[in-house]
């Protein structure tokens, strides 16, 4: 195992560093194969996993390969186009992400936090080597547009990968690879602890109406994590947002807008649902889960909305 950890790191290090298409194709393939495996042998049940991840990289893999060649044939517009679109498969960018969809229920939570972290590292470099074409900004659109659709989700792996497409918004909208890492870090530590508070809880699934199994205690620190993934002053991913903004606010100020308002409107997704995980542990002491019904589902939207209007 210590073989594919050192092949799988060595892999984004290279890749990165990679001076030509050929190596960067090849870093790709490396960084595939290793994952997969490393994948395997953390988890026995992964097989039908690993295959879909497999099937799909390769796809994204060989698409990047053509594109590259297109490239190299003087064949611009194609060439750029190709890459743009293997790299936004790659990463689970919109509208490419309803892959991922399918796939993180059979994840664990560890292999879920790598998949949405360190496997991003490779693409989101080398989508900073196309050198902010009119490709790579579509990505951020169409991720503030697709963000939408996880207002509606009640599977908690599925709020993060809608989470997830919303930050690769975020990191392709900044002008330079040390800014987009820095989200990258600072979201990835915030990642690390929901992922790690869900899998030592055994909690697979929180929806909006069902949060059993909840303490007092828990439901906070939940809420400390997911309040610093959604960059809420004074937590470090605001800081991040805000020097964003600031560097291509006077360049693409429409963009900028629609990634705001995403984030605002997935901060009332992310309040609403683990505000009633908060609900639900303090009541949990003495009387076991209760029902919530339409009017404090209101209330709290309501109150959600406020906190962001003041903001």
């Amino acid at each position: 195992m210590f073989f594919f950890v050192l092949l799988w790191v060595g892999s984004m290090i290279l890749g990165v560093s990679a001076q030509s298409f050929a190596g960067m194709w090849l870093f790709l393939e490396l960084n595939l194969i290793s994952f997969v495996l490393l994948v395997s042998i953390m988890s026995v049940k992964s097989e039908v996993m690993s295959l879909k991840y497999f099937m799909v990289q390769t796809v994204s893999t060989g698409l990047f390969f053509f594109g590259a060649i297109a490239l190299l044939g003087a064949s611009w517009s194609l060439g750029e186009a190709l890459l743009v679109l293997a790299l936004a498969v790659k990463m689970g960018a919109a509208p490419f992400h309803f892959w991922v969809l399918n796939i993180v229920g059979e994840m664990s939570w560890d292999v879920f936090f790598y998949f949405s972290t360190f496997q991003k590292l490779l693409p989101l470099w080398l989508t900073f080597s196309l050198s902010k074409s009119s490709g790579t900004l579509w990505l951020v659109a169409l991720g503030s547009v697709f963000t939408v659709l996880g207002l509606w989700q009640l599977n908690t792996k599925s709020l993060l990968v809608y989470s997830s497409v919303l930050g690769i918004s975020w990191m392709i909208l900044s002008e330079d690879f040390q800014t987009s890492l820095a989200y990258l870090v600072v979201y990835g530590v915030s990642l690390m602890g929901v992922c790690f508070f869900l899998e030592s809880g055994s909690s697979e699934h929180i929806s909006l109406y069902s949060c059993s199994g909840v303490t007092k205690s828990d439901a906070i620190s939940m809420m400390f994590f997911v309040l610093n993934m959604s960059g809420l002053p004074p937590f470090a991913l605001f800081f991040v947002k805000a020097a964003i903004v600031l560097n291509v606010a006077s360049s693409h100020s429409i963009l900028v807008g629609g990634v705001l308002l995403a984030s605002g409107a997935f901060f009332v997704a992310y309040f609403r649902l683990f505000m009633f995980g908060l609900l639900s542990g303090t009541s949990s002491l003495s009387q076991g889960q209760p029902h919530y019904g339409l009017g404090g589902s209101s209330i709290l939207a309501v109150s959600s909305a406020v906190v962001v209007w003041l903001l």
